[in-house]
């Protein structure tokens, strides 16, 4: 079994996840059952423990590794913890650009935590992916109602003051230091897939164009990337924030990266978390069982019980996610030169993306993109 954090692995640890399950359909009654007799059996000295797998950093505030300790002995696994660190990215991005298909802004995660397994002997193994989108875990499901008033409200407004509504709060993001406030933009449209570009959209509208060499009305011409996937109220933008989810983050990315980025390795990913009859039963539950104040993904929790160590989930959440934002900033020059090789963007668009990283004003994920396209460019 391998995770990018070993609290995945605790994930499907312990006999209590069937009384969490005791309405459910037979189908996913039998699933839950299975998965807490294999790990209830492997943890108590079975033929064969568990292996978990968790990536470690020397930068402190990215580093979970106690906290994969803690689950990891709690569950009796054959826990194996590998360092990264910033030359060992560096050195492996041949490798990871090598296995892309496409052009993606993540997957880099997948591709060392996919070497390590393989470098541990594990062929086949298990992957918490989709526990998120099934259990309502992301942050910008719980702001979900209140931008959908918001979006529904500037729909209302009149154009002209619409637009002075959108520039108003974008000057506010920007008073505040706040990263992506230019993002604000995509409300110029009140839309629930507009309102879901707050927080999954990379760039601005204007920076789009601005990298393209290309006007806004070519770029409005192009239309929606997710057409009737509209919705209407707080429950709509909700609603519409979990198919996107599923149909676009989950589906086009996670799932895609992590397949392309283990079978570079020849290593098997498995995703129990999307076991067809759980995913369906569970959208199928109240949305206040799934989206409980305070608790994140507290269904699971539930089923947990003491299982999982309080100070494993009570805490920020966190991605899993490298230290790019201190490793870039110490070669960003090297690395800016080499977003401009491929002359795929506008240079002047390219060099004020990375003056924005380095003064702090925009996230890493903005020219870290931009070196994996000019990477997948330029062979």
């Amino acid at each position: 079994m391998v995770s990018g954090r070993a609290r995945w692995c605790a994930s499907r640890n312990c006999e209590r996840v069937t009384s969490c399950w005791q309405m459910t359909p037979s189908r996913t009654n039998a699933i839950c059952e299975r998965i807490a007799f294999r790990w209830s059996w492997a943890s108590r000295g079975g033929r064969a423990r568990l292996t978990t797998l968790s990536i470690g950093f020397e930068e402190a505030a990215w580093d979970e590794g106690r906290c994969a300790r803690l689950v990891a002995e709690r569950c009796r696994t054959d826990h194996r913890e590998v360092m990264l660190r910033s030359r060992d990215l560096f050195e492996g991005l041949p490798g990871f650009f090598a296995a892309m298909d496409e052009p993606t802004v993540d997957g880099a995660n997948a591709y060392f935590i996919s070497r390590a397994a393989r470098a541990a002997g594990l062929t086949v193994v298990l992957s918490g992916a989709g526990g998120d989108e099934v259990f309502l875990g992301y942050g910008h499901f719980r702001r979900a109602r209140l931008l959908g008033l918001a979006r529904a409200a500037l729909g209302l407004l009149p154009p002209a003051a619409h637009r002075t509504a959108v520039a108003l709060l974008q000057q506010g993001g920007r008073w505040s230091g706040r990263r992506g406030h230019d993002r604000i933009a995509y409300l110029e449209r009140p839309t629930a897939e507009s309102a879901y570009l707050l927080f999954r959209g990379l760039f601005a509208p204007r920076q789009i164009a601005e990298l393209l060499g290309a006007e806004q009305r070519e770029l409005d011409a192009l239309g929606s990337p997710w057409p009737g996937l509209g919705g209407s109220g707080a429950g709509g933008t909700l609603d519409a924030f979990v198919a996107l989810d599923f149909g676009h983050y989950l589906q086009n990315q996670l799932l895609k990266d992590t397949d392309v980025m283990s079978m570079a390795h020849s290593v098997e990913v498995r995703v129990p978390f999307l076991d067809h009859p759980l995913v369906e039963h569970v959208l199928a539950l109240p949305r206040a069982w799934r989206l409980e104040r305070g608790r994140p993904k507290a269904l699971l929790l539930d089923a947990l019980g003491d299982a999982l160590p309080q100070e494993v989930w009570d805490r920020p959440k966190m991605g899993f996610t490298f230290p790019f934002e201190s490793w870039l900033r110490e070669r960003a020059d090297e690395l800016e030169r080499r977003c401009l090789e491929p002359k795929l963007l506008r240079p002047a668009a390219v060099g004020a993306v990375w003056r924005q990283f380095r003064a702090g004003r925009v996230h890493w994920s903005r020219p870290w993109s931009l070196l994996v396209l000019a990477q997948f460019g330029s062979r």
